[in-house]
């Protein structure tokens, strides 16, 4: 176990490659940027170090809204920003997505989107971190956890916590991406 990185990461799903391409130089000075083609793509590079996604709904094969399906179904929750050249109607009213934006679109436009839906996500994740390191147990852990990388076993016996515990607070504290989880296999 160990602590995990702090830097934002942008994914851009749009079946227009220049496009996506373009969108992606809009950022890629301040963020870590991923390119998806395709809707599979999109799924595919979609991971627990995604900060904000970009996602064209109109994409053949499989389209945005299928997308937006799986992502809100992952553990992972971040938010997404509809970014298409359908003008919104009733068929979105149940779309469960945080920013619905029309192309064409600028590059401010689309930055600002970028930050402001980041720093949102970010103040609700502060508020969680908050919530969970106002638990003793699993600040404890937390705190022995910023010196070193771990198994959960070591943790028990350097803290005296059962495992049981200590499964738990981890499981807390990987939710709210404090640590990360890392297998490695056991010579023995």
């Amino acid at each position: 176990l160990r602590l995990m990185s702090s830097s934002h990461t942008v994914l851009i799903a749009d079946d227009e490659p220049e496009l996506t391409d373009l969108y992606a130089t809009w950022f890629d000075e301040e963020y870590d940027v991923r390119t998806a083609y395709s809707g599979k793509s999109a799924i595919s590079q979609f991971d627990s170090d995604v900060s904000v996604v970009f996602l064209d709904r109109r994409m053949p094969t499989y389209n945005g809204d299928k997308v937006l399906e799986d992502i809100r179904a992952h553990e992972h929750d971040c938010p997404v920003a509809m970014l298409t050249a359908v003008d919104p109607d009733v068929d979105i009213v149940d779309l469960p997505f945080d920013e619905y934006i029309v192309k064409p679109v600028k590059r401010d436009q689309i930055k600002e989107t970028a930050q402001r839906l980041i720093a949102e996500s970010q103040s609700t994740h502060n508020s969680e971190v908050l919530d969970v390191l106002g638990d003793q147990k699993a600040r404890h852990l937390f705190s022995y956890l910023v010196e070193r990388s771990t198994t959960a076993k070591e943790l028990g016996e350097a803290t005296g916590l059962s495992l049981p515990t200590i499964y738990r607070r981890l499981n807390t504290l990987h939710q709210t991406r404090l640590i990360e989880e890392q297998l490695r296999v056991d010579a023995e």
